[in-house]
């Protein structure tokens, strides 16, 4: 009896713990997350001798020949929009062509390919990546919390900041 009161026991408490999993799943509570950072954290040359310098602040071409530069996005969720700011570096009015991959590298990726028109005087300019880009999806990238910008720096083009919103299931 006493093993058979023990195996009653055990079922009870198993069954408590699914059903307290499954309410957390229902109450799960989203908050929607920003995170802005400098180029020169997340981004880096697609090619090892690249002659583009690492500063401080941005990721700058200072070559006379365009270079490319890969940007990786992380994220505790579910994307909703990436942003990337560039700048002329030169004085120079330039135009910078950037494609935003969602996905990851065994599945099916999506490629977006935005341009901006950077002004002469140096003021920054946004290029936007968001749900509406990628087949309609209203809820987020279809990587998930994966994607990465891959820009073909002009000389005297510089990437200077980096933004992520995404959602994160923060419990209740």
């Amino acid at each position: 009896m006493k093993s058979f009161n023990s195996l009653l026991s055990f079922s009870t408490v198993a069954i408590a713990i699914s059903a307290s999993l499954a309410a957390a799943d229902v109450g799960a509570v989203i908050q929607t997350r920003n995170s802005v950072t400098t180029a020169a954290g997340i981004c880096q040359p697609a090619i090892n001798d690249a002659k583009l310098r690492m500063r401080t602040l941005s990721v700058a071409n200072e070559d006379k020949g365009s270079w490319y530069v890969t940007c990786a996005f992380t994220s505790d969720g579910a994307i909703v929009r990436a942003t990337v700011w560039a700048s002329t570096q030169d004085g120079s009015a330039h135009n910078l062509t950037c494609v935003g991959i969602s996905g990851f590298q065994t599945g099916a990726n999506q490629y977006v390919v935005k341009q901006a028109s950077l002004s002469a005087n140096g003021g920054r300019s946004a290029m936007q990546w968001n749900t509406a880009d990628f087949s309609g999806n209203s809820r987020s990238f279809p990587g998930e919390g994966r994607f990465s910008v891959s820009c073909a720096l002009p000389p005297g083009v510089g990437i200077n900041d980096a933004e992520l919103e995404f959602r994160e299931d923060v419990g209740m």
